[in-house]
C-alpha cells in the first residue's frame, strides 16, 4: 500500500466512525426534537436544546474515537465549540429561511438539515478541529 492509498483508508474509517456517531447522536436527538415540538416548544428552542446535548455527547467520541486525538481537551473544545456554533447559525438559518417563509413542514426541513450539517461539521473537525500539527 502507498501513503495515498493509507490516507484514504484512513480517512474512510473517519468517515465510518463520524457516520457511527451522528447516525446514534441524531437519531436520539431528532426523537427529542419531535418530542419538545409535540408538547408545545417551539422548533428554534428545540433545535437549540438539541444542538446543545449534541455537542456535548459527541465532542469525546469524535476526539478520541473518530480522530485518535487524546490531551488538550479544552484546545479541542474550543475549535469544536466554533464549529458548532457556525453550524447552529447555519441550521437556524435554513429554518427560519425553509420553514418560516417558504413554508416548508418543520420536521422534514430539520431531517435535511441534519444531513447538511454534518457534511460540513466532518470537514470541519477533520481539517481544523482536530487537525494533526505534525503534517508528515
Amino acid at each position: 500500500m502507498n501513503n495515498i492509498e493509507i490516507k484514504d483508508r484512513f480517512c474512510s474509517i473517519q468517515v465510518i466512525r463520524f457516520g457511527v456517531i451522528g447516525a446514534a447522536s441524531n437519531f436520539f436527538i431528532y426523537i427529542i426534537y419531535i418530542l419538545l415540538t409535540l408538547a408545545g416548544l417551539q422548533y428554534e428552542a428545540a433545535m437549540t436544546l438539541c444542538f446543545v446535548a449534541g455537542v456535548l455527547f459527541t465532542f469525546n467520541f469524535n476526539k478520541s474515537w473518530t480522530f485518535s486525538r487524546l490531551g488538550l481537551q479544552h484546545a479541542y473544545f474550543a475549535k469544536y465549540f466554533v464549529v458548532y456554533a457556525v453550524a447552529y447559525l447555519l441550521n437556524l438559518l435554513g429554518l427560519w429561511l425553509l420553514v418560516d417563509i417558504w413554508a416548508m413542514p418543520h420536521q422534514p426541513v430539520q431531517a435535511a438539515m441534519i444531513l447538511f450539517i454534518a457534511l460540513i461539521i466532518f470537514i470541519a473537525q477533520k481539517y481544523w478541529v482536530f487537525f494533526p500539527r505534525d503534517r508528515s
